[in-house]
């Protein structure tokens, strides 16, 4: 489903990400995890559009949409769940997941249908429906960008960091949405700083450190492997 070769990103004279590869396959969970800095947002803004790159390519579905722009992203059904949730404070949280349906073509209907869908999903966001979405606690927000993103109909959904600053409940609640998004055909690819949690999910994974990609392989084998964390991801132990 996305194939990244070689993908050189800078901000100004610094490069962020240096040659970068990676694969997601269509219904595969792929980890990317790094340390803080890494270059794990840089690389996955470059896949939406919003990060323009100065060498590499960038396939989606087969074709080259190394150029694209974020609304072809988005109409293609390559949805970013953003660091930092970037929800809108003073509209509600109904009104927030609307405008993951907004460059869409989509009828009341099937909008209707998708509300419902995320209301199953997430419980606090039917009963926090004409909340302002500044109101929620930091995971309730997790919760409706999550369900924003799911209104955008994606076919790879991309996550960055979709557990940073929360409490570990909320951390294990967030990766069993991700299972249940993965069973019902989505592809993923999810940067994060919380290795475990991130490899307990995914299919296969990539570290990246200093903007390059140093390491590969299935995500089991690489959980298990505490020269590699330790050496990269800066865990001493694995449990």
């Amino acid at each position: 489903m996305l194939k990244i070769d070689n993908l050189s990103l800078a901000y100004g004279s610094r490069i962020a990400v240096d040659r970068a590869s990676l694969t997601v396959g269509a219904g595969e969970c792929v980890a990317l995890v790094g340390a803080n800095g890494a270059g794990k947002s840089t690389l996955l803004k470059a896949v939406v559009g919003i990060q323009k790159s100065f060498g590499g390519s960038i396939q989606y579905e087969g074709r080259d949409v190394t150029g694209w722009t974020p609304e072809e992203a988005v109409r293609g059904g390559a949805i970013l769940c953003p660091e930092g949730r970037h929800l809108f404070p003073e509209m509600s949280v109904r009104d927030n997941l609307l405008l993951g349906a907004t460059r869409l073509t989509l009828t009341k209907a099937q909008i209707s249908e998708k509300l419902d869908e995320i209301e199953t999903l997430f419980p606090v966001v039917r009963e926090r429906w004409s909340q302002l979405a500044g109101t929620l606690s930091g995971g309730e927000q997790q919760m409706v960008a999550l369900g924003r993103a799911l209104m955008s109909r994606p076919k790879l959904l991309i996550l960055d960091e979709p557990s940073l600053g929360l409490a570990p409940l909320l951390v294990e609640r967030v990766f069993e949405i991700v299972v249940t998004i993965m069973k019902s055909g989505c592809a993923v690819l999810i940067a994060e700083q919380n290795v475990q949690s991130a490899l307990g999910v995914a299919h296969r994974a990539y570290v990246m450190e200093a903007g390059r990609i140093v390491k590969s392989g299935p995500a089991a084998k690489l959980r298990t492997d505490p020269a590699l964390l330790s050496a990269f991801i800066g865990i001493d132990e694995v449990s």
